[in-house]
């Protein structure tokens, strides 16, 4: 991460020719977008805030040239609710305003296109539980977890 202070970021050129520099901003600077079309209930700021709390802050939120959020807007909520004076952010400057707005709704949209593959689900989930880590810290609800993990041999008992 970038030092804090005056100090200029470091830039990384990615591949696609874009530059970018992980930055640490206070979170007063970092401006939600007022059109925001994500909505986030307390239930998951909540979620969001835990998960910080345990794994740590591990993915920038990214802002426009006007220091406006384009992506990271519950993390941020997530941040202030545990009281971080400061977020690590990401400025995307080489984005027209058209890719912005659509990067806004791409970044969400796309990754709830994806399906679970429910073995490998299940065997992650078992794997963490017989580690005795919170399952609740993987966004899963007690009904979903327990749907997931029900053993196969107890179900086919309890058929019978």
């Amino acid at each position: 991460m970038a030092k804090k202070g005056n100090s200029a970021p470091a830039y990384v050129k990615s591949e696609s020719g874009a530059k970018i520099a992980i930055e640490e901003w206070p979170i007063e600077r970092v401006l939600p977008y007022a059109k925001n079309a994500r909505a986030h209930p307390p239930k998951q700021v909540a979620q969001i805030a835990a998960s910080i709390k345990e794994f740590g802050f591990n993915v920038p939120c990214l802002v426009d040239g006007n220091d406006e959020l384009i992506a990271g807007h519950g993390r941020v909520l997530g941040a202030k609710e545990l009281g971080l004076k400061t977020v690590p952010v990401i400025r995307l400057e080489h984005l027209t305003e058209a890719q912005v707005k659509a990067f806004r709704l791409a970044d969400n949209k796309i990754a709830l296109n994806a399906d679970w593959l429910d073995d490998l689900l299940k065997d992650e989930l078992s794997a963490l539980k017989d580690l005795d880590f919170d399952l609740s810290l993987t966004g899963f609800d007690d009904r979903e977890l327990q749907a997931l993990l029900v053993d196969e041999a107890e179900l086919e008992r309890l058929e019978e």
